[in-house]
């Protein structure tokens, strides 16, 4: 089973979501239509008919049984869809479940101190969705009477909150008739009408939201939209699509054409910058060192151990070996007095933003007379526990507890 990513997030917001300017359903503006190299015609109304149908039929079959479809309330949908972006669907169920049951209604989500909020989402990832989805949450309790709103122009207003996201929440919760698109749908629409350009080009995005309103039935428009995903989660994936399961393989452009893997057209890669990093999970007599990271940091908000950049610290210091360099900077930037040499415990590779990291993760035991020095404070393991880290520390505490 494919569990595909929500890569949505962050489009720009609309004041509104697009009115249709075709004269009749199945013909895109000529002006969408000069922007967007398609290699086949763009479908005709009866195209869009046997579609719905079809899809509907094929949904209602097999829709996976998700917690938040269970009860699609805008709050619920809402909280599914921020969770969504950037984060697969098998990740997603364990903590929607858990963040339900901690937060149960809006207003106890608005009420919660940011860092109960933090530790909920803690291993989710993209931490700004969390501060997001709080401060949309307290929005929602001061100007709209605690009640999550029902028209476009209020949810769009909501922090975290785009154009997709506010029209699959409207449609899913209230089967209000607005188009969607995001990640899978990109990849879908592209094949069905076998766009030969970058989906996210200007042009091609603006034919792709015409191509996604005028597949809307009139009712609904929850279900349809949802199938839509779910079709390009489950059938149309990125590698291989499964056309040969596909409900709507006569609706395809992009198979007849012999093309489904070759669209759509992949943008070019951002290229990424290459880090070395060390983290230091400091400790004397059971308490460790911590600090919060600050508003424009990676994890803002979230706490973390010692970090440095090596490669800073290798261009600052005197030609020594790497560990002494690493134990002259610790002690000059924290005041602090090691009992041992640092030596590697572990290291991670991950990314973050467009940045490939390898973090080298060390355990010292060292004299810290001042914890406030640089921002850190001293706290004990079990109050460590109760603490929302970054992803890293996190697992760099997990493997010292079982080893140290």
């Amino acid at each position: 089973m494919s569990l595909s990513k929500r890569k949505n997030a962050t489009q720009p917001k609309s004041k509104k979501p697009i009115t249709k300017v075709a004269s009749s359903q199945g013909t895109a503006p000529a002006s969408i239509r000069s922007n967007a190299h398609l290699l086949n015609e763009y479908p005709s109304a009866d195209w869009f008919k046997k579609f719905r149908k079809a899809i509907l039929k094929w949904y209602e079959s097999n829709q996976r049984r998700l917690p938040w479809r269970d009860d699609p309330i805008p709050y619920k949908v809402w909280l599914s869809e921020i969770m969504l972006q950037q984060t697969q669907v098998a990740t997603v169920v364990d903590y929607f479940n858990r963040f339900i049951n901690k937060f149960p209604t809006i207003i106890e989500l608005a009420n919660a101190d940011e860092q109960t909020v933090l530790s909920m989402w803690e291993g989710l990832g993209y931490y700004r969705r969390a501060r997001n989805l709080h401060a949309a949450a307290q929005k929602v309790r001061d100007d709209f009477g605690g009640i999550f709103p029902d028209d476009f122009e209020s949810v769009l207003s909501l922090p975290g909150v785009g154009r997709y996201s506010a029209g699959a929440i409207l449609s899913i919760a209230g089967d209000q008739k607005l188009p969607i698109l995001e990640g899978n749908t990109y990849r879908l629409h592209a094949r069905l009408l076998a766009l030969h350009d970058d989906p996210r080009s200007r042009g091609s995005e603006s034919l792709l939201w015409q191509f996604a309103e005028d597949l809307l039935p009139t009712k609904k428009c929850g279900a349809f939209n949802q199938s839509l995903m779910e079709l390009g989660s489950e059938i149309c994936k990125p590698k291989k699509p499964l056309c040969q399961c596909c409900p709507v393989i006569k609706n395809c452009a992009a198979n007849q054409l012999d093309m489904a893997d070759k669209l759509p057209i992949k943008s070019k890669r951002r290229k990424f910058v290459r880090r070395h990093d060390a983290l230091f999970f400091i400790e004397n007599r059971g308490q460790v060192w911590v600090r919060q990271r600050k508003q424009g940091e990676w994890w803002a908000g979230l706490w973390d151990f010692a970090r440095f950049n090596v490669s800073e610290v290798a261009e600052t210091a005197e030609k020594s070996p790497p560990n002494e360099r690493l134990q002259n900077h610790l002690e000059a930037e924290l005041g602090i007095q090691l009992k041992s040499h640092p030596k590697i415990l572990m290291t991670i590779n991950h990314a973050v933003t467009h940045h490939k990291i390898r973090l080298d993760c060390y355990w010292i035991k060292a004299k810290f007379p001042d914890a406030g020095k640089q921002g850190f404070k001293q706290v004990t393991r079990n109050e460590l526990s109760e603490l929302p880290l970054n992803v890293t520390a996190r697992k760099l505490l997990s493997m010292i507890e079982k080893s140290c």
